[in-house]
């Protein structure tokens, strides 16, 4: 990305320039963005509960800042763009005006995972049936939970399942679900990758047969979309303190527990149920079609429009709005 990043301080924006910040936690350049004279426009991902980490996390400060500056910052930008209606909800709590507010979902690059996997790594998975997770390895995306799962899923399923969890974790996170697996006798069974190229991850869910999500909380959940994208069945707890059932929208089967026994048993039916898998690809369809690109550049366009702002359209306008990499991010 060397050629594609600059450092923030070489901005030099005109009062015809527009900002989009994008806000998920604590932002230290806040200084240095009050000072711009260019419109701004807040786009708000949503903020991880500080509960979800150890007291003497230091995350937790930074967690709390950037809630204190979700409030802060009202009076000081244009407008502000919540990514899920949970966080257009966070909006209005924070005191935003409800018409300089919109909710309007992350630009998804369709065509981004499109790729024609490497049949190399695609066939050795195929030994077993495969549940995949793209996110960071942390406490509140609950991937102990999915270990956990895996154990129940042995016992029932009529084959042999593996999960596969993409995404960075720290050594000691890494070590305990290793642990974990271990003493739930299924380490033969669950692959951590870290992180990976766009091409490798586009192959493993062309090999996934099922993805599962245990988090107990997103902000968007841009792998469930990526899920989508590439037909394959989901099935996702309903966190009440998580965007899924906005995100998946009707294209995925919802639990309202993270019981990992009532997870194994969804799981364990939906892979032996060929024709159950076809209605949820079929119902992801009409998700898919309302994320398209263009009617997201056009939702972005009106409202910046609304604030008194006339945007040119077209790649700048939707690359400024992008949301980067989930597996790096919340």
């Amino acid at each position: 990305m060397r050629d594609a990043v600059k450092l923030y301080e070489t901005l030099e924006p005109t009062q015809t320039d527009l900002l989009l910040i994008h806000h998920g936690g604590g932002n230290p350049a806040a200084r240095w963005l009050h000072r711009l004279s260019c419109a701004r426009v807040l786009v708000y991902h949503n903020i991880t509960p500080e509960r979800f980490f150890p007291a003497d996390d230091p995350l937790r400060q930074t967690l709390a800042y950037g809630r204190e500056q979700l409030v802060d910052w009202k009076h000081a930008v244009n407008g502000a763009i919540a990514v899920s209606p949970r966080n257009h909800a966070e909006l209005m709590k924070a005191g935003y005006p409800p018409e300089k507010t919109a909710t309007i979902p992350l630009l998804v690059d369709l065509e981004r995972f499109r790729r024609t996997p490497s049949p190399e790594r695609l066939q050795p998975q195929k030994n077993a049936r495969q549940i995949l997770f793209v996110g960071r390895l942390v406490p509140h995306k609950n991937p102990q939970g999915l270990v956990a799962m895996l154990a129940e899923l042995t016992h029932i399923a009529d084959q042999s399942v593996r999960l596969t969890l993409v995404g960075e974790g720290s050594r000691t996170a890494i070590a305990a679900l290793h642990d974990l697996a271990a003493r739930l006798g299924v380490s033969n069974r669950v692959e951590i990758t870290g992180k990976v190229s766009d091409e490798h991850l586009s192959t493993l869910y062309a090999g996934a047969d099922l993805y599962v999500s245990m988090s107990e909380h997103e902000g968007f959940g841009m792998p469930l979309v990526e899920a989508m994208i590439h037909e394959v069945p989901i099935v996702a707890y309903a966190a009440p303190e998580s965007s899924i059932v906005d995100t998946v929208d009707g294209g995925g089967l919802l639990l309202d527990r993270a019981d990992p026994a009532i997870v194994a048993a969804t799981a364990a039916v939906l892979l032996d149920d060929a024709e159950l898998q076809g209605q949820l690809i079929e119902a992801q369809k009409p998700r898919l079609e309302a994320l398209q690109p263009d009617r997201l550049e056009q939702q972005l366009v009106d409202f910046l429009r609304s604030l008194g702002m006339a945007p040119e359209t077209g790649k700048g306008v939707s690359a400024a709005y992008n949301s980067g990499d989930e597996q790096r991010s919340d």
